[in-house]
């Protein structure tokens, strides 16, 4: 759940002068939202706004009537996963129809994309939304936006071959 401060955080207001890697951020958010790029990656280090440019794309996309959501790589991950006993048992709802869920999100920004431990479970899990959301942009149904503090070079060969494909206008910045 966003703060009522992050409700009200718009691209226009991330601060940029003198900044010249979250201005690229922020031009490439902008680009999201003109419908000009599908899966965005965003990367780099502490503080340069990555966190609040997901929040605020997200806003822009809700402006505009777009349904939206922004959450963090391990809320993400533990929500599905939640949905699965220690046994393997099925709790309340299947974890693939949680993943399916999010799958469909038309605007959907993942923030701390490589700030999880990776289980071979949810990497596989990554791999699946990663592939649909990739999938989906090529006909421009759905938008991804992640953000990583790390190179997303070093993530796992399949993801990160989505990731770069310059064919639905995926962006790494800066």
């Amino acid at each position: 759940m966003l703060t009522t401060q992050e409700q009200n955080l718009r691209l226009k207001d991330i601060h940029t002068q003198g900044r010249a890697d979250t201005t690229a951020i922020v031009q490439a958010c902008r680009e999201m939202v003109e419908r000009e790029a599908f899966l965005l990656t965003i990367w780099g280090s502490n503080g340069n706004a990555k966190s609040a440019a997901l929040v605020a794309t997200v806003n822009e996309f809700l402006d505009r009537g777009t349904p939206a959501v922004y959450l963090p790589a391990y809320d993400m991950l533990n929500w599905i996963q939640e949905a699965i006993g220690s046994d393997g048992s099925v709790r309340s709802e299947s974890a693939f129809d949680r993943l399916e869920r999010l799958k469909c999100i038309r605007m959907l920004a993942i923030d701390e994309f490589q700030a999880v431990k990776i289980t071979d479970w949810r990497l596989e899990q990554m791999r699946n939304l990663i592939d649909r959301r990739w999938r989906d942009g090529l006909d421009g149904r759905s938008f991804a936006l992640l953000a990583m503090n790390e190179d997303p070079a070093t993530l796992e060969a399949r993801i990160w071959s989505r990731l770069q494909d310059d064919e639905i206008g995926s962006r790494v910045a800066p």
